[in-house]
């Protein structure tokens, strides 16, 4: 007994998107590499983990798992670098209101601000994006190949009385 054929188009979407997700771990991973970010152990490739996420057997989502020292180098933080001041987008004003919202008082956001703020850690360190760059490039294919297959389940369902 074969499926209906808006199954198989809708499972036909599906390949396509995992196929799609699955092709950018080695372009992110020569990036990786580029920057100098080092897995735990392993290969890079095993660094990450594709994730699909799916809803009534439609792929509506992915992403990618990583490990988070990846995502320090993309965004510019790191030890003594926090995300409070980094990327030069946030002032000593809102990192200071940032850390109030977190229950510190202010005797201590000062203190913390100012060493922070002193010697080797006036340098700010610079957002390395890695990640964001290869997605964006890659990421019309994966549009083409959804209005492609959307398109095919559309006119399946089309009906002239």
């Amino acid at each position: 007994m074969s499926k209906p054929i808006e199954v198989q188009l809708l499972q036909a979407r599906n390949q396509a998107i995992r196929k799609w997700f699955n092709a950018q771990v080695t372009p992110l991973a020569m990036s990786a590499v580029h920057l100098g970010i080092k897995p735990y152990s392993g290969q890079f490739y095993s660094m990450f983990k594709t994730k699909i996420y799916q809803r009534n057997g439609k792929v509506i989502g992915g992403g990618y798992g990583m490990p988070r020292h990846a995502i320090y180098v993309h965004k510019g933080v790191g030890r003594g670098y926090p995300i409070e001041l980094a990327g030069g987008g946030i002032t000593r004003k809102k990192a200071a209101e940032r850390l109030t919202n977190k229950g510190y008082n202010k005797t201590a956001i000062s203190n913390y601000l100012a060493v922070i703020m002193a010697g080797k850690h006036n340098k700010k360190r610079k957002p390395k994006p890695w990640f964001n760059p290869v997605i964006d490039r890659n990421l019309p294919v994966l549009a083409n190949e959804v209005q492609k297959h959307d398109a095919n389940i559309i006119s399946e369902r089309i009906f002239i009385q």
